[in-house]
């Protein structure tokens, strides 16, 4: 399962530098940027996996959770999972979490729905990572904008957002 990506999947040298990518470069991590084009209409983790071409669980997603009582945590769950709110909430050792309204995002974060990353977010909220991805040597995250992944080793992404592992997702 540690296999990268499909030999016919667009990759590209963007130059887009968004927080994200700053963070990487920052912390001297090695990262590939993959562009894609969606609508909005069509717009999903799991139509970002197709048209990339990389496996549906390879393909990160991250969402933001509220802990009842202790507030906001980002969970990064691959593409075709469900997060599992009750999961999520042991592990936090919360009462329960619901998931952030998409209105409040941008408030949280500094990211748009479709752009939320772990990665240079504007407030350092704890991060769990379904155990998923540690079956993989890459794993794909937002790279903080519409239209661009960051595909990039699992262990220097734990490393660099400083992500536990646990079984977060159904």
């Amino acid at each position: 399962m540690s296999k990268r990506w499909p030999a016919s999947t667009n990759r590209s040298a963007v130059a887009a530098k968004t927080n994200a990518v700053r963070i990487l470069d920052q912390a001297g991590v090695s990262y590939e940027l993959l562009e894609y084009s969606l609508s909005g209409d069509e717009f999903s983790a799991v139509a970002v996996a197709d048209q990339l071409g990389m496996a549906q669980d390879q393909i990160f997603k991250t969402l933001v959770a509220i802990g009842i009582p202790s507030g906001p945590v980002f969970a990064v769950v691959p593409a075709v999972a469900k997060l599992d709110l009750k999961r999520l909430a042991g592990q936090c050792q919360q009462q329960r979490m619901i998931l952030a309204p998409a209105s409040d995002l941008f408030r949280l974060t500094g990211y748009r729905r479709g752009a939320v990353t772990v990665l240079g977010a504007r407030r350092a909220f704890p991060a769990i990572i379904d155990e998923l991805a540690t079956a993989y040597e890459y794993i794909a995250v937002s790279a903080g904008a519409q239209g661009l992944q960051v595909l990039v080793r699992t262990t220097d992404y734990l490393w660099v957002t400083g992500a536990t592992v646990a079984d977060i997702s159904r």
